[in-house]
């Protein structure tokens, strides 16, 4: 039975719920006198206990009481005296009349100035004269260019094809440039590789990677590298005051310092060929010393005599002949760019500019505050250099009449201090504005 059936007798239509809501509220409402007897039950628990509002009127003090307590916290809490806390502290810490004459007269005794002997000036003279000295001593590090030392660390670098490196005992491919600390074997395989010394390796060869060093000068240093087995080229480009880079075969050593030099091990059996394109080169087999030079080769066996003989012009044809030394050439030129350029940076302070007098000055003081005759030679044989740097300066930066006229200045004061000082008559420095 729903809702609307037990409210109703019989059966009726059923209404809209709009109607159906309305009836049940009208039956569901209590009448006005219900309504008025919940309400004053409910005003009756949430009003004020009578009790309590008889508690407050007792409780409550009079007006006179009230004051009365108010003035005793006043007078609780109020200073007896209007003198402040610090006014106190300063009567108590304050001296007396004779304490303070007494503390005054001891403090002008000790701000009386000191009278100064006479050994006084002489130490400000001493002082001041040192720090001259020190001045003049440091103004060549502030116009004087520093010198520089090239860094060059030795690189493989896999040209193309296949380059292999023995490290921990296994083979290692090489797809990126590599720098060298230590020895190494390097083997290539249907590639090519290049050693920046300025070393190439041709296919199918292998060598032995010994002195990492940038080039000593001790006697008895390591070989550079050895060649175990195929085809290398070699160009070198070493001072002749520097040990050359070696290179060992089975039979012998070949030293080269400037020239371009192929080396082939192992092509033939028992064999080492030595070819060089260009400059000069030496071969060292035992105490025998062979010189070689441009268009030079050497055949070198155990079982047969030695014998320097002609280059075929034909091999200059070769492929792997012609396509060297068009690489040479080209690092050659990169070379003598990069000294030019190194020079040009090194020479410091032009003679264009204004403060070049600043710079002979400090040059000048440089050479004073040397002490020992060698050390002195050194020093102007090293300002001989930087005027052969200044003139490779002026020359880089243009064709102009001043600039050529300082750098002829410059290379002829580099010629006359370095006669004056092979004759020993370079007592003092050279110095010109």
């Amino acid at each position: 039975m729903n809702i609307w059936e037990s409210f109703s007798s019989g059966p009726v239509p059923k209404p809209s719920n709009e109607a159906l809501l309305r009836q049940i509220r009208e039956r569901i409402e209590p009448e006005a006198g219900v309504q008025h007897r919940i309400k004053q039950r409910l005003e009756a628990r949430i009003s004020t206990p009578k009790l309590l509002e008889q508690a407050r009127e007792v409780i409550q003090p009079e007006a006179s009481v009230t004051d009365r307590v108010w003035s005793s916290i006043q007078s609780s809490i109020e200073p007896l005296s209007t003198v402040s806390l610090l006014d106190r502290l300063r009567g108590v810490l304050n001296p007396s009349a004779e304490v303070s004459a007494f503390l005054k007269q001891r403090l002008m005794m000790r701000l009386q100035p000191v009278h100064v002997p006479v050994h006084g000036s002489r130490i400000k003279w001493v002082a001041a004269l040192v720090l001259v000295v020190l001045a003049v001593r440091i103004s060549p590090l502030l116009f004087l260019a520093p010198s520089t030392i090239a860094e060059s660390p030795l690189m493989l670098l896999p040209t193309k094809g296949e380059v292999s490196v023995l490290i921990g005992g296994l083979w290692q491919p090489v797809s990126q440039e590599l720098i060298f600390t230590k020895s190494a074997l390097i083997q290539t395989h249907e590639g090519e590789a290049t050693l920046v010394l300025h070393i190439r390796l041709a296919p199918h060869t292998t060598v032995a990677l010994h002195d990492t060093s940038d080039r000593p000068q001790a006697p008895n240093h390591d070989p550079t590298l050895t060649l175990h087995a195929g085809q290398m080229w070699l160009q070198g480009l070493v001072p002749a005051h520097v040990n050359g880079i070696s290179v060992v075969t089975s039979q012998g050593k070949i030293i080269v310092h400037e020239g371009s030099v192929s080396i082939e091990e192992g092509l033939q059996p028992g064999k080492v060929s030595v070819r060089v394109w260009d400059r000069k080169a030496d071969v060292l087999r035992g105490d025998t010393q062979i010189p070689l030079v441009a268009g030079e080769r050497l055949q070198l066996s155990s079982d047969e005599t030695v014998s320097v003989k002609k280059i075929i012009p034909a091999q200059y044809d070769d492929s792997w002949v012609s396509q060297n030394l068009r690489r040479d050439a080209v690092h050659r030129r990169e070379i003598a760019q990069l000294q030019h350029e190194r020079r040009a940076a090194m020479a410091g302070i032009l003679p264009t500019s204004p403060l070049y007098s600043v710079k002979r000055v400090a040059e000048a003081v440089d050479v004073l505050m040397t002490f020992g005759e060698e050390a002195k030679t050194q020093k102007r044989l090293d300002q001989a250099n930087t005027r052969l740097n200044e003139a490779a300066a002026l020359l880089q930066t243009g064709a102009s009449t001043d600039s050529t006229h300082a750098a002829e200045s410059a290379l002829q004061e580099y010629k006359d201090t370095l006669l004056q000082v092979a004759s020993g008559s370079g007592g003092s420095a050279v110095v010109r504005s």
